[in-house]
């Protein structure tokens, strides 16, 4: 899975070539257009350290460089004169204001508003490229031709045994030599890199700095090597990318978006249109932004040693329910990093402080967030951490568009 972040490759080995690698060809992201001419790939000796610390065990992310190869990403092409309606119809961001060369995050959910998935979007001048995780392959493919009808203009094709995803994250700037084809936040442009055709999109998929390579599976070895051999940071393998993920807050399907959770509670407000129209879930997201009614957010978790995935979480000495543990893995230092959904409110009674210093009993509520001191069903204890690929609100999102 990525941020902002993924997408598809070329088959030389197949009679179709997909429109996104192609060899020469014009189109525009935003209000600029790039001419996407095929040029060898030259990395850049200018990288200065712009990765952005973040709040669950920063100083860890010094490390900060990286490549990663995905080699079972999912992948679905959308064709068809009515390819941008019909994604915009299934999915919560506004597909229809995409722009050839321009890349976006948007969920699909089902009736009750519950996530199904996290795809990123590419709109090329023919077809719309939809990047996701590897085990939603089948299952997606499978929603999406139940809901195209006869008269519809669409057609989809299933390629994700064809590509590789490698990204390249951490202690980078986007590669700074004129030779490199290098794309706009919220773009991607095709190039060659080592003589053989990629894509590369803004943005590692965590929110430290990078990029991500799309490229035929039968080349994605051939390029790890030569982005390691040529000082991009060394390869990390899957349990490094999960620390990784988990530190920054990435939610994945399998675990923080299942059909128990909405996008909301997630923290993908950004991947959100309110002012689209109707999708598939569209009532019930729209009611809980209007009411308030998210009763409980993805935050991070530092415990003193690993804890199973799925324990319920529990705040003060009454074991009142805090929330349930989605992710976690151990850091180099044995201590347990994951991922929980964190109510909001907790309602209780507890002992509070007066100014008089004497001890008063009192109803309150906890509010759930950064800073609370949380325990496992066996007795660890951990805290809960921000993490900055969240957004909770659409003022952040906002913030996110003017960064």
């Amino acid at each position: 899975g990525h941020q902002l972040v993924e997408a598809t490759g070329v088959f030389k080995s197949m009679a179709f070539v997909s429109p996104l690698l192609s060899n020469s060809r014009s189109f525009r992201c935003g209000d600029d257009k790039f001419r996407c001419d095929r040029r060898r790939f030259k990395p850049s000796n200018r990288v200065r350290s712009t990765a952005r610390r973040i709040s669950m065990g920063s100083d860890r992310t010094t490390r900060q460089s990286g490549v990663f190869e995905d080699s079972n990403p999912g992948f679905i092409e959308i064709s068809g004169a009515d390819r941008a309606r019909f994604l915009h119809n299934l999915s919560t961001n506004n597909i229809e204001a995409l722009k050839p060369g321009q890349a976006q995050l948007t969920t699909v959910t089902n009736q009750n508003g519950r996530t199904v998935e996290l795809l990123t979007v590419l709109a090329g001048e023919e077809s719309l490229s939809v990047l996701f995780s590897g085990e939603s392959a089948e299952s997606l493919y499978s929603l999406f031709d139940m809901f195209i009808f006869p008269r519809d203009k669409v057609a989809i094709d299933n390629r994700s045994d064809k590509l590789s995803v490698i990204s390249v994250f951490g202690d980078l700037s986007m590669l700074s030599d004129k030779d490199v084809l290098t794309p706009e936040p919220g773009c991607f442009v095709q190039t060659e890199m080592d003589d053989m055709s990629v894509t590369i999109i803004h943005g590692s998929g965590l929110t430290l700095e990078g990029f991500t390579i799309l490229a035929e599976k039968d080349n994605a070895r051939k390029i790890v090597s030569f982005l390691t051999k040529s000082g991009f940071g060394n390869e990390i393998n899957e349990d490094e990318w999960d620390l990784r993920r988990i530190l920054d807050g990435r939610p994945i399907v399998g675990r923080e978006l299942t059909q128990d959770f909405n996008p909301l509670e997630a923290g993908l407000w950004k991947t959100v249109s309110f002012v689209k129209g109707c999708y598939i879930g569209q009532e019930t997201i729209a009611r809980l932004k209007t009411y308030d009614g998210v009763k409980q957010n993805l935050y991070g978790v530092e415990f003193s040693e690993p804890v199973p995935v799925g324990e319920k979480l529990f705040t003060g000495d009454d074991d009142l329910r805090a929330g349930v543990l989605t992710s976690c893995v151990p850091d180099d230092d044995g201590k347990g990093i994951g991922l929980a959904y964190i109510r909001r409110k907790v309602g209780h009674q507890r002992l509070i402080l007066v100014a008089s210093q004497s001890l008063k009993r009192s109803t309150s509520l906890q509010f759930g967030g950064a800073g609370l001191q949380v325990h496992a069903q066996n007795g660890v204890k951990g805290v809960v951490q921000e993490i900055p690929f969240s957004t909770r609100t659409l003022e952040e999102c906002a913030d996110e568009v003017a960064k």
